[in-house]
């Protein structure tokens, strides 16, 4: 069942903020709906990447608008770092989906477009790009990731920076309600090796990296070679690329385990470059110092 409303609410449970924006369009007769985070509630949501589709408490939500605020309240109460970074996993997610969504309405569009790749918008816009993504979906139901255990599945932070593992329910602890305190990122298992395809300015590289271990970084045991850029990949490459306003980025590709077909994973404004470099014998150096020196932007 899908809900059509004039405005989705999203931010933390104890702002008064938006206790008085949701009076107040309960007294303009504004059809809307509340989604609070923090200590006294946390709502069962499932974003889906593939369908573009996102649920609240079991109903697909599609507003006109949405009105966010980060939740602050929350830390400040508690004093926990978790807290903090739990808010801007649940802010990234909902602003990701506005911002890849130009029918929902936001406030400050073009500032959050600004200075930071959102995960969550990059694999949307990908997508409307005709540019093949694996099966994703940013989630906290856990009666949902119980129905995908088995192996096929993987699971990294909303925001990354720790290692990809297999789908571990054992972690997703919940009160029986089903629903679990931190959403992750939940993704089909790929084929490796993953391809890595550099943008600097006009120059065009592809790598591939290649692993027994799930995620790489955790033995530091890639190996890394440099390989012709597959030009079918490319055009839309370059077109996700100017979409973002990226004339310097790095993006991960993977393989279909059913088709064979990369599939776009992420993308990246400040990339680690130096294990690439190397495997290329200082051609990446050499590309940023003839964009950086050269009179062209």
């Amino acid at each position: 069942m899908t809900i059509d409303i004039d405005l989705l609410i999203v931010g933390g449970d104890a702002d008064f903020n938006l206790q008085r924006l949701q009076k107040a369009a309960v007294y303009n007769n504004i059809s809307h709906r509340i989604c609070l985070t923090g200590m006294s509630c946390v709502p069962s949501v499932n974003l889906d990447i593939n369908e573009n589709m996102l649920v609240v408490n079991g109903y697909a939500i599609k507003p006109k608008s949405l009105f966010i605020r980060p939740d602050v309240t929350t830390y400040q109460a508690s004093g926990k770092a978790d807290h903090q970074r739990l808010a801007s996993d649940w802010f990234d997610i909902f602003i990701g989906w506005a911002l890849a969504n130009d029918n929902i309405k936001i406030l400050n569009r073009t500032y959050y477009n600004r200075n930071k790749i959102n995960k969550v918008a990059s694999l949307l816009i990908a997508q409307q790009l005709g540019i093949k993504i694996a099966k994703t979906h940013y989630t906290n139901d856990v009666y949902f990731m119980q129905k995908h255990d088995g192996g096929d599945w993987i699971e990294k932070p909303v925001h990354g920076g720790e290692l990809t593992k297999t789908l571990d329910l054992k972690n997703k602890e919940h009160d029986g309600s089903g629903t679990s305190m931190r959403p992750i990122t939940m993704q089909a298992k790929m084929l490796k090796p993953e391809f890595r395809f550099f943008r600097i300015g006009d120059q065009y590289r592809s790598y591939t990296m290649d692993s027994p271990s799930l995620d790489y970084r955790e033995n530091q045991d890639a190996k890394v070679e440099e390989v012709t850029f597959p030009e079918i990949y490319k055009d839309k490459f370059i077109e996700l690329t100017d979409r973002l306003g990226l004339n310097y980025a790095a993006a991960d590709y993977i393989s279909d385990p059913q088709t064979g077909d990369l599939c776009f994973l992420e993308i990246n404004s400040g990339a680690m470059f130096a294990a690439f470099d190397y495997a290329s014998e200082g051609a990446l150096c050499k590309d940023i110092f003839d964009f950086l020196l050269s009179n062209n932007e």
